[in-house]
């Protein structure tokens, strides 16, 4: 079995004649501009010809990429077989089929499904729409944890029992979300440590011979979220740590490598050109913010409105009553989101409004279900410090929710309820004490 690295969270395992493919995103931007690749590779759509196929963790853009999906020609589509956990919203299965690919499969969790020539997966649903894994033969067993949240042991061992035996863990190195504010790099440092004792975790429950740092071969590119570069680990970090913590053997692979899996392998050749990639970012040409026109993200508001009350219709109150305060950055001007309302102009300073961020940033959030999501990710806004980021990452997580297919359910608490809450809060008090 061999395993070809294509790039950030894409390889190819390649086994007698099955060619499959994870997660193929290899070019282009990610998550609204503001992700930007490490290193640059020369897979491209064209080698797609060799590809029978394709397994996709999630729905993530520098997972599932429709862009580079489209560009593959359809009588290659056509040979291709796409594997896919299953879903509620069905949406990367309906985007498939009608993309014409050969076949477009669904996996039951904690089912085996042979792919062919031998190789096996069983592939399951895990937090927040993203999913494991585990490729199999009699001889070898690789588990593909990309961006799963697995950060104890406990949560490891869970995995461990569904599955047999690890050679290669294949998993995340870096954080991939908006951490602090731009002063505040000790957060980022954190979290950047915490991803490391992730994986020490990880292996300690799953005893994998080779761990491949990965899905982290990234950076944030553009002028609103570049400081969040600052605290973020690099591949020389994770291969360091698991050489000197675990007793696993790290194996850090470049754009377009090729491993034997079992073979020697050095990773200081891909050790020292990623160095140079980090190196460049300093000098990276930001990705900058286009100002959108107030009358159209008016529109866009109203529309934002109508879909959250139409799939979250419980919450039509809350929609209308939370009245988040939103910074605009490129118009050095504050607005109130007013639910059915829209948005009106208000006079606040920054420091007091919920959130500040562009224009195009938040006309992204009102135009797409997954918008607000993105931009957790992506970290293109700030949190001013007089405000309450959780009135507007309400309406994020509303969203979220419904492009995952599931409504926002609320209900204002009965007397009984606040009863018993208030009863809860003097009991464990008088415990306390």
């Amino acid at each position: 079995m061999k395993i070809t690295f294509i790039n950030h969270a894409s390889a190819i395992i390649q086994h007698k004649n099955i060619r499959l493919i994870m997660d193929p995103w290899f070019e282009g931007y990610a998550f609204a501009d503001g992700w930007a690749l490490l290193s640059k590779g020369d897979f491209s759509s064209k080698d797609f010809d060799t590809v029978t196929h394709i397994w996709f963790s999630h729905e993530h853009p520098d997972h599932f990429c429709p862009p580079i999906l489209q560009k593959i020609p359809i009588e290659v589509r056509k040979k291709i077989t796409v594997l896919f956990h299953k879903t509620i919203d069905k949406k990367v299965i309906q985007f498939c089929n009608k993309m014409s690919f050969g076949e477009v499969i669904e996996i039951e969790p904690d089912k085996p499904f042979d792919i062919g020539d031998g190789l096996k997966i069983i592939c399951n649903p895990y937090f927040d729409g993203d999913s494991w894994a585990y490729f199999y033969t009699n001889e070898i067993g690789i588990l593909n944890l990309n961006d799963c949240i697995v950060r104890t042991q406990e949560e490891a061992n869970e995995i461990k029992q569904k599955i047999g035996k690890v050679d290669v863990l294949m998993t995340q190195f870096g954080y991939a979300n908006k951490l602090g504010e731009p002063t505040e790099d000790y957060i980022r440092r954190d979290a950047a440590l915490e991803k490391l004792h992730r994986i020490y975790n990880q292996a300690s429950s799953i005893q994998p011979t080779y761990i491949i740092p990965f899905a982290s071969f990234v950076f944030f590119c553009h002028e609103e979220n570049f400081y969040m570069n600052q605290g973020q680990n690099t591949v020389r970090n994770a291969f360091d740590f698991i050489k000197k913590e675990l007793p696993c053997i790290p194996v850090v692979m470049y754009p377009d490598q090729d491993w034997n899996l079992f073979d020697d392998w050095d990773s200081a050749i891909a050790l020292n050109k990623y160095e140079k990639d980090y190196a460049a970012i300093k000098s990276y040409p930001l990705v900058t913010a286009q100002k959108v026109d107030i009358e159209n993200l008016k529109k866009e508001a109203l529309t934002f409105s109508d879909r959250l009350i139409r799939k979250n219709s419980t919450a039509k109150h809350l929609i209308n009553s939370i009245r988040p305060k939103i910074f605009l950055t490129d118009y050095n001007s504050a607005f109130e989101f007013l639910g059915e309302a829209g948005i009106k102009q208000i006079s606040t300073l920054q420091k007091n409004c919920d959130v500040a961020l562009s224009s195009q940033a938040l006309s992204y959030i009102f135009k797409h279900e997954w918008g607000g999501g993105t931009f957790n990710v992506n970290g293109r806004f700030l949190i001013p410090e007089g405000g309450d980021f959780y009135r507007f990452n309400l309406f994020i997580r509303m969203g979220v929710m419904n492009n995952n297919g599931l409504e926002y359910k609320w209900s204002r608490p009965g007397l009984f309820e606040r009863i018993g809450s208030k009863l809860k809060s003097l009991i464990s008090k008088r415990n306390v004490s």
